[in-house]
């Protein structure tokens, strides 16, 4: 037998869902339009399959996300039987923070997500029995910000914080130093310069195009024996979960020898 689509009903069941995300409401609400039996939820970070892992998982999120946004952008929503098969596209916006980090993240993602839900009885409420997060692929928005948080970072001498944009197993293929494999060697790398209050990186123009980014900049620094520094180089970001992945730059080196 088939169920009654009722779309519209349907997506305040939806927006109803990433409304209580976004307010971190108590568990219960949150349990309350979940099925108690056949349960499947996979996100990037953990797989759930019942009340007491979506409770271990939901205090984590709760604890490292806020100013939480959900936006759904599109659905579309078929019956399947007793049940309803939901694809939906949400953007996904938030600030997150850990230990001992000294500034908080920001996340834009666009989320692919596939649902299915069902009828708690005839005429009940809906519940989600199947909850996969398919990708998330970084908005605009994001790839720039994290760029912008880069030079930031350098030039308020944050190195730490300029650490933390990076994955921890990136790749950075830098014009004087060679390549560098893993956030580990690329904080040895930057020894040097957590002790030079005179070194700078202006960002001139930006061009963004979906996880990727190239940025022409100005550095400007002084070496030893007061040898000035003043060249334009180009960055390349690639973003992949919220973490610079790969990254590479290109300039003179000549001043630098």
């Amino acid at each position: 037998m088939s169920v009654d689509l009722n779309k519209e009903e349907i997506i305040r069941f939806v927006r109803a869902w990433f409304a209580r995300l976004n307010e971190h409401a108590p568990i219960e609400k949150i349990k309350s339009m979940l099925s108690a039996q056949g349960l499947q939820m996979k996100f990037p970070e953990a797989t759930l399959a019942n009340y007491e892992q979506v409770e271990k998982w939901y205090k984590g999120v709760t604890t490292k996300f806020f100013d939480q946004s959900h936006i759904l952008k599109n659905i579309e929503i078929k019956s399947n039987g007793d049940e309803i098969d939901i694809s939906l596209v949400v953007n996904w916006r938030a600030h997150a923070w850990e230990p001992p980090q000294a500034s908080s993240e920001w996340f834009n993602f666009d989320a692919l997500q596939s649902w299915t839900i069902l009828r708690d009885g005839p005429g009940g409420n809906y519940l989600i029995k199947k909850y996969i997060v398919e990708s998330l692929k970084p908005n605009e928005d994001n790839t720039k910000e994290i760029a912008n948080k880069y030079f930031e970072y350098v030039n308020k001498g944050e190195w730490d914080s300029w650490l933390g944009l990076f994955a921890d197993d990136v790749i950075m293929d830098e014009q004087v130093l060679g390549r560098i494999k893993g956030k580990g060697a690329l904080s040895k790398a930057i020894e040097g310069l957590r002790g030079n209050p005179d070194f700078h990186n202006f960002p001139k123009e930006f061009v963004v195009e979906g996880d990727q980014a190239v940025v022409t900049c100005n550095v400007k620094t002084t070496l030893p024996g007061d040898k000035k520094i003043d060249i334009r180089v180009a960055n390349y970001y690639k973003i992949k979960d919220g973490k610079i992945a790969y990254f590479a730059n290109f300039h003179d080196t000549a001043p630098f020898k």
